[in-house]
């Protein structure tokens, strides 16, 4: 489909997340980009214990995932993966919720940039409203070997990159001093983290979901994180 723009006298330029590649992404806003983790330590060096609960669930997981991972429709990886792994962070807390395909925008420069991202932890109730961390998006092996290059509406990295943007633009109005964003996005059996601070866009190496050790340093991130969201709720204004 055709990529439209619409022009408004007070939003700038409207487009959706899901019309940005990351190229495209980079080249307008001006990114600088980091693939090897480095300014991530705050996440990617943390100490955080899995119980052994947690291991028994995300060695099944795990082991669903290797058989099923290149059969898998982007729904099922969902369904019986990436939201029981996040459920185990247990995010109930006041004061912040988990929101599934809820629509956030907000305008970066000449652009407005809106649309959904898969799962986002943030304050709000009906509807995220200060972002913490967003998923985007839920892809299967088989699913993209389907495609043979990416295009402005199957590049979950420059989709991830446009709903941070919004997300930290949105995050003004809740602190002084401009937190962090962070992020994932899913391909197949890797799952890889993104941090923007400023117009800095750092990303981990992958983390191979199927790997037993690496997706128990995956959930040790995603531990860390829920500290790092804890703190950082204090600091809001």
């Amino acid at each position: 489909m055709a990529e439209t723009k619409k022009r408004n006298s007070k939003t700038g330029i409207s487009k959706s997340f899901s019309q940005w590649t990351i190229g495209d992404i980079k080249e307008t806003f001006d990114l600088t980009m980091n693939y090897e983790g480095e300014g991530f330590e705050e996440l990617l060096q943390n100490d955080c214990e899995i119980s052994a609960v947690e291991r028994v669930e995300l060695n099944r997981r795990r082991k669903r995932l290797i058989n099923k991972a290149g059969v898998w429709n982007e729904i099922e990886l969902e369904v019986f993966f990436i939201v029981p792994v996040l459920d185990l962070l247990q995010m109930d807390i006041v004061g912040i919720e988990t929101f599934v395909e809820k629509p956030f925008g907000a305008k970066v420069d000449n652009y407005y940039l809106s649309g959904e991202m898969d799962w986002i932890i943030a304050n709000g109730y009906e509807k995220p409203k200060a972002p913490f961390f967003c998923i985007k998006e839920f892809y299967t092996s088989a699913w993209l070997s389907a495609r043979k290059a990416k295009s402005s509406s199957n590049d979950p990295e420059g989709q991830l990159a446009a709903g941070m943007l919004a997300a930290q633009e949105l995050n003004k109005a809740y602190y002084k001093e401009n937190p962090p964003v962070y992020g994932a996005y899913i391909m197949g059996r890797e799952w890889i983290f993104a941090k923007l601070q400023g117009r800095n866009f750092i990303q981990s190496l992958p983390f191979m979901l199927t790997d037993e050790a690496m997706l128990m340093n995956m959930f040790s991130c995603l531990k860390q994180l829920k500290n790092i969201i804890l703190v950082q709720k204090e600091k809001q204004i």
